[in-house]
């Protein structure tokens, strides 16, 4: 075999493997697009179902506490509920924000008395 015969055979195997490369690549392109629109759609879903939605009662009873005692904290703006078609309606992050005001501490423990009583002292 030929130097030219053997230079022309390296150069079609290089191309053949440099086909065979783009076609991986091209495969791992889809894939990873399908896994990232499958990533996309799990969060919206995990999302969907974090998210609670409670009538008033349904948030008093949740609670444990009564109904008048959840207008007087809306009225004090001390929570701050979400309306739709007009109707009052509390999230699960509400009670997140619930947990503040009666313990005095964020969900991460820090405390918020300490803040309160700078933010008066102010």
């Amino acid at each position: 075999m030929s130097t030219e015969t053997k230079i022309e055979e390296a150069r079609r195997l290089a191309f053949e493997s440099e086909a065979l490369i783009l076609q991986s690549m091209a495969s791992l392109r889809a894939a990873l697009n399908e896994a990232e629109e499958e990533n996309r759609q799990l969060r919206i879903e995990k999302a969907r179902r974090e998210i609670e939605i409670f009538t008033e009662r349904e948030f008093a009873a949740r609670l444990q506490v009564s109904d008048a005692t959840l207008r007087r904290l809306r009225k004090r703006r001390q929570i701050e509920p979400i309306y739709v078609g007009g109707l009052v309606r509390y999230t699960s992050r509400h009670l997140e924000q619930l947990h503040e005001i009666f313990s005095g501490k964020p969900a991460g423990g820090k405390n918020l008395r300490r803040k309160r009583e700078h933010d008066q002292d102010l």
